[in-house]
């Protein structure tokens, strides 16, 4: 599930504030919700009605409604929308009972966590259901295109099955001497090939049944319904007829130069340094390889490899160009001799990066194998015009399951265990890609809680910042301060990467003190240098919850000689819902301080707007989910519209954020927005360098 996905619910309860704490806890998980509550049979008959829904979250009987009658509404309709029962008894006995008629889960309105588990599980079903429909769709209109290309074509084409026609275009009959389609459909292809390379044939067809590679040839004799033979040369390749799999079989009667054009086709998919195969050739070997698993052709599994050279940019500076081609040369060589030529398809991937498709190899095996390599190229010692040179490689390994559906996927995953490897002190090292591993859990939080806790002592941590520009012409300067890591390699890592570890560890009061000195510092500077310049800074609801902060906030500024209006801090709205007390209790006491106060993620509750009742801040930034997609989406607009114009009546400002097409800069302004930010106007820039006046109007 996409974070700027939009989730439209349909809450069928009756109190108004369970349906709020039940779409709070969706929000506060990060989920864009669009809620809208039913209490009636009428009233969600008409919501079917209206527009499309992701969702329908319901109590067991509501009204007169029960769940057997929410499900039949549903189904009645043909409508694909999971439903999820809350339940004041959520044993095992409730669940069963509740999967039996049909819900995709029961829980009670307090399992807010395994609420949010259940309803990303629901909403990627859909996801998938949706797409699979999408695809078969296109796949008929794509079979209607193929087909009559294949008859208008000028290529011999047939499509067989066990060496069985089951199609054959007119070029094809033609070549062959056969009037019509029939005359062909059922006719082995065996009957086409001259008696002396029958044997041979049939052993072809066995490999290529039992390897399923794309792209292999077969030179022989044909023979046609006259008996009369003619050299020749047949392609092979997977493809499927009906939605059946099959193979797709091109004729074409050989000329003089079929050896030269045979010889030029096996170069196209050659490295010329190492002489392994190229970047391209690889991706259509594996992409085969997927093919054939996926129709259960490759009941063995296989391994995708990735070794990459660690630090190519300074052998290179080291030993120049040509004498990287020497080393890149001399690791294909041992990659040749270490590895299993006939269960191996070796490549050259990237400049100083190899690939590796294991065929029949096991998991275990194949880290063996890997470790082994790395080691003996970490021993070896490369002769570059005498000179003597030693290098490291980093290796990842992917096993390619079910779950992989493409070769760049098998490759990214490779890709990701390398740079884990390549990450490790020392070089030579292995690693074997986990989904886990990047979903962030299985033992990272220790690893990456220490290395948080030592950047801080270590002032390891980076500011940057993304303007935030008034569309209606004031100049004054506002930037998102956003917080990064710094990287042992230089880079900034992005604060998404690891604030969840942050948070579970309790580090967030700490690193929001660290955000908010290094941001009163470059904002004093500012001042001082006569810019206007205010900064917008999240609090996190460790902050938000600590009594100390306003006291230490007001010395930070006072020592800095700063005002307090150059600040605007930022609440999630989830937060201010759930923790509404202490929200306000901090509020007032930042007003003291002459700070500002915004209200992110806004507009996707079922009464936003019921919130601004208690809480009196200057601006609202919308949720995100209601700027993708917005000029094509006229559900968003139209949402849009209707916030604008209340949030105005309300005295706020509006800040539309993560705004990455220019054809939405014109529709916000249209609407009256009042500020926007996004990557179309600047990405996140460790300077204050956005030209305000320049945009301005």
């Amino acid at each position: 599930m996409k974070d700027t996905e939009i989730i439209r619910l349909l809450v069928l309860v009756d109190s108004s504030n369970e349906a709020e704490a039940q779409v709070s806890a969706l929000r506060n998980a990060g989920m864009a919700v669009r809620a809208t509550q039913i209490t009636d049979r009428a009233g969600l008959v008409e919501a079917l009605e209206q527009q499309r829904w992701e969702l329908v979250l319901a109590r067991e009987a509501v009204g007169d409604t029960g769940v057997d009658e929410v499900l039949e509404l549903l189904e009645s309709r043909q409508k694909d929308i999971p439903l999820i029962l809350l339940v004041d008894d959520p044993s095992e006995l409730t669940l069963v009972q509740s999967l039996q008629a049909g819900a995709a889960y029961a829980l009670s309105p307090a399992q807010n966590q395994l609420l949010a588990l259940v309803v990303e599980r629901e909403m990627n079903a859909l996801d998938e259901r949706r797409e699979h429909r999408r695809c078969r769709a296109a796949l008929r209109d794509s079979e209607k295109r193929c087909r009559s290309l294949l008859e208008n074509s000028r290529d011999a084409i047939a499509y067989i099955h066990d060496g069985i026609h089951l199609y054959a275009n007119p070029v094809y009959r033609q070549l062959f001497g056969y009037d019509g389609g029939e005359d062909l459909e059922g006719m082995p292809m065996m009957d086409l090939v001259a008696g002396q390379d029958q044997a041979r044939f049939k052993e072809f067809l066995r490999a290529h049944a039992r390897e399923g590679r794309h792209g292999q040839r077969f030179e022989y004799r044909g023979a046609g319904a006259d008996g009369a033979e003619f050299d020749a040369v047949m392609d092979f390749s997977e493809a499927a007829i009906d939605g059946e799999p099959c193979t797709q079989v091109i004729v074409r009667p050989r000329a003089e130069h079929a050896g030269a054009d045979t010889h030029l086709h096996e170069i196209r998919r050659q490295d010329l340094v190492t002489g392994l195969f190229n970047r391209d050739a690889f991706l259509e070997l594996l992409n085969d390889a997927i093919s054939a698993a996926a129709k259960g052709a490759a009941d063995d599994g296989f391994v995708v490899q990735y070794l990459e050279v660690d630090n190519l940019g300074e052998i290179a500076r080291s030993i120049g160009l040509a004498g990287v081609d020497v080393v890149l040369n001399d690791i294909a060589a041992l990659l040749r001799q270490t590895l299993d030529a006939e269960r191996t398809a070796l490549a050259r991937y990237a400049d100083g990066a190899f690939t590796c498709l294991l065929r029949a190899v096991p998991l275990e095996r194949a880290r063996e194998q890997a470790e082994t390599l790395a080691r003996s190229i970490g021993e070896q010692i490369f002769d570059v015009t005498g000179r003597s040179v030693q290098v490291s490689v980093s290796i990842g390994l992917a096993p390619v399951g079910d779950n992989v559906c493409t070769a760049q996927e098998a490759l990214d995953q490779a890709h990701n265990a390398c740079v884990a490897a390549a990450g490790r002190s020392g070089g030579s090292h292995v690693n074997v890609y986990r989904q886990r591993m990047e979903d962030g859990a299985d033992g990272v939080d220790e690893t990456l809680g220490a290395r948080l806790r030592e950047a801080l002592e270590q002032d390891a941590y980076a500011l940057v910042f993304q303007p935030i520009v008034n569309l209606h012409g004031e100049a004054r300067e506002y930037y998102e301060v956003l917080l990064r890591l710094s990287s042992d390699d230089g880079n900034l890592i992005p604060a998404g990467k690891f604030l969840p570890v942050a948070e579970r560890i309790g580090l967030m009061t700490d690193l929001d003190r660290w955000v908010m000195r290094r941001a009163i510092r470059v904002l004093a500077e500012q001042h001082r240098s006569g810019f206007r310049t205010a900064f917008f800074i999240i609090l996190s609801q460790a902050t938000i919850l600590d009594e100390t902060f306003p006291a230490w906030l007001g010395q930070a500024l006072k020592d800095a000689h700063l005002g307090g209006d150059a600040l605007v801090f930022q609440i999630g709205t989830g937060i201010a819902a759930d923790y509404l007390k202490p929200v306000l209790r901090l509020a007032e006491q930042l007003r003291e301080l002459h700070c500002r106060i915004t209200l992110t993620q806004f507009g996707t509750g079922l009464n936003p707007f019921g919130l601004l009742k208690h809480l009196d801040v200057e601006f609202l930034k919308l949720a995100p989910s209601f700027i993708a997609n917005l000029t094509r989406s006229r559900e968003n607009q139209q949402t849009l519209e209707s916030l604008v114009e209340e949030a105005h009546g309300h005295g706020k400002l509006v800040i539309a954020p993560q705004v990455e097409e220019a054809s939405s800069i014109a529709m916000l302004w249209q609407n009256g927005i009042d500020f926007t930010q996004g990557y179309f106007l600047q990405e996140p820039s460790q300077w204050l360098a956005y030209d305000f006046h320049g945009d301005s109007g």
